[in-house]
């Protein structure tokens, strides 16, 4: 494969690289040789009126169809990232729009609806426990305000992998609990995986799942990494690993398991199988391998109708078989997994009866599995670890959504269209990181958003350049900054006359002061229609700066 030779020429030179390094103010996200020679591993901003070092990105492929309006979210990682931890949110053209920093390492931010309107979503816990971490959910409004904090119930901790917010505002969270289970006469010391769903408002269970009460251990591919893991207390086997769950309209769950190879569909009363794709408990026939995937992440249902053009041929379910598409990123590797084969996008195809039968009365030929289309990259990435496959709705119901693969631990992500053409790729690490892992993103999505923050927005007076440095940390909405001045630093609106408008520059908007102001200015945020967003605190200026003081 292209990629493992290229990294096995990685690990065969000599690293001359720095970790992390600055950009200029000007860098060119185009300039491949500057990206990869003059950065680091991971190449990150620096501003005049904020603190906050945010991933740099190098657009190796562009096109206008990647320019949507839509909003990056990612939260990077990695032994090259250290103190630029954080939950970053990106424009288009990939400037900063929002970045928290963090002390520990967040996962999983994401846009999720909550009483009606969109709200972030993010992990923060202890990553450091198994793969997996033990931590809590938050929830934060459009100002970036905290809304709720969502936590695993009865003495459990909510891990990293999986938040899903469904339409009657439950919070369904995938768990990991060390766990005792017999298995031939002697007891089994296993990371169990556990889902619940619960309503956010009362913090109170609404359903509850456990994997070992419907999978046997023997189903892994993930055998013990040494010879006591499973056997004490002292170490536990991750033999199932949950990595996402969401709810349907029919109110059952589709649970992804790593290390089990498999997709299984829940009944949301009683918590049965009603079927599983892929791994040892296949139930579905496949003319091409639909079900040869394997410790995949992010599996999701979609309607036939999503796709207006790509799946047409499929059709409406019959009346006793329902037909649905199921999208996954498929890593076809871990740590200790090896398929030999590069990770991929998927979009499959399924047919099952409608109403389960009984076990005694199945009918494989009823259960029918086929890829619609696989999502590959043009170097063979293989993504060990992590990534998300997002289906992202086109502005046209007549067109098909197109597809953005987030490489987890490659710092990459990837737009294709539904066909499987690839359209656009972004970096926010260098070749070198790409090698060896030291920048990753567990997810990578896109969404529309608007930010209103509640904190003020930052202006920073440089005396070299006679200039305010401005920036306010999350807002969307904002087009220009208005200069301000005053002979006093009062907040009397009246008192403040208008110098100038400097249209917003990206992040960091560089404000010319002049020598015609007085003692004290202030940038004021516009939007479109000129209406006032915010308001600077007042900065005094040196003397040398100052025309009149009064």
């Amino acid at each position: 494969m292209r990629f493992a030779a290229l990294l096995l020429v990685q690990l065969l030179l000599p690293t001359y690289y720095t970790l992390a390094d600055d950009v200029s103010f000007d860098y060119d996200p185009t300039d491949v040789t500057a990206w990869e020679h003059d950065y680091g591993h991971y190449p990150y901003r620096t501003f005049e009126s904020t603190d906050l070092t945010p991933p740099a990105v190098a657009h190796k492929i562009d096109s206008p169809a990647c320019h949507d309006g839509l909003f990056t979210f990612l939260t990077p990682r990695g032994t090259a990232v250290n103190e630029s931890r954080g939950m970053v949110i990106l424009d288009e053209e990939g400037e900063l729009v929002w970045m928290q920093k963090t002390e520990g390492q967040p996962y999983n931010l994401d846009v999720q609806t909550y009483q009606g309107t969109p709200h972030l979503t993010y992990w923060f816990g202890d990553d450091t426990i198994g793969g997996h971490g033990e931590g809590d959910y938050y929830m934060l409004n459009s100002s970036y305000d905290l809304v709720a904090k969502i936590s695993a119930l009865g003495d459990l901790h909510a891990d990293l992998h999986s938040l899903s917010i469904t339409p009657d505002d439950t919070a369904i969270i995938s768990i990991y609990q060390p766990y005792e289970k017999e298995k031939g006469g002697r007891l089994q010391y296993i990371w169990d995986c556990l889902f619940q769903e619960i309503d956010i408002a009362t913090n109170s269970l609404v359903f509850q799942w456990r994997a070992s009460d419907y999978h046997d251990t023997s189903e892994s591919y993930h055998d013990p990494r040494y010879e006591q893991e499973g056997v004490t207390n002292i170490t536990h086997w991750d033999w199932y690993h949950l990595n996402s769950v969401e709810k349907d309209d029919l109110g059952n769950y589709l649970v992804s398991a790593r290390y089990t190879h498999s997709i299984s569909y829940i009944d949301g009363q009683t918590g049965d199988l009603i079927w599983t794709l892929g791994g040892k408990r296949n139930m579905f026939t496949s003319d091409d391998n639909a079900f040869n995937f394997s410790s995949q992440h992010f599996a999701q249902f979609h309607a036939v109708d999503e796709f207006p053009s790509l799946v047409a041929s499929l059709g409406a379910s019959q009346a006793d078989i329902t037909t649905r598409l199921i999208s996954l990123f498929d890593n076809a590797n871990d740590d200790t997994w090896d398929s030999g084969l590069a990770s991929r996008g998927l979009l499959l195809a399924i047919s099952y009866p409608t109403h389960p039968r009984p076990d005694s009365k199945i009918n494989k030929n009823d259960y029918s599995a086929r890829i619609v289309r696989e999502y590959v990259h043009p170097n063979e990435l293989i993504a060990d670890s992590q990534g998300s496959l997002q289906i992202v709705p086109s502005t046209d119901v007549n067109q098909d959504p197109s597809i953005l693969i987030g490489w987890g631990a490659r710092s990459v992500w990837s737009s294709y269209s539904s066909s499987g053409k690839l359209i656009c790729e972004d970096h926010f690490g260098t070749e070198a990181a790409i090698l060896n892992g030291s920048v990753q993103s567990y997810h990578v999505m896109k969404y529309p958003w608007i930010g209103l923050p509640s904190e003020p927005i930052s202006a920073v007076y440089n005396s070299d350049r006679d200039s305010l440095f401005v920036s306010w940390n999350g807002a969307t909405e904002t087009v220009s900054y208005a200069l301000q001045h005053t002979d006093h630093s009062g907040n009397d609106y009246a008192d403040w006359v208008y110098i100038s408008i400097t249209q917003k520059d990206g992040f960091e908007t560089e404000v010319v002061v002049g020598k015609c102001v007085t003692r004290f200015v202030r940038v004021v945020a516009l939007d479109m229609a000129d209406n006032v967003l915010g308001v600077s605190e007042a900065v005094e200026l040196p003397f040398t700066s100052v025309s009149v003081f009064s």
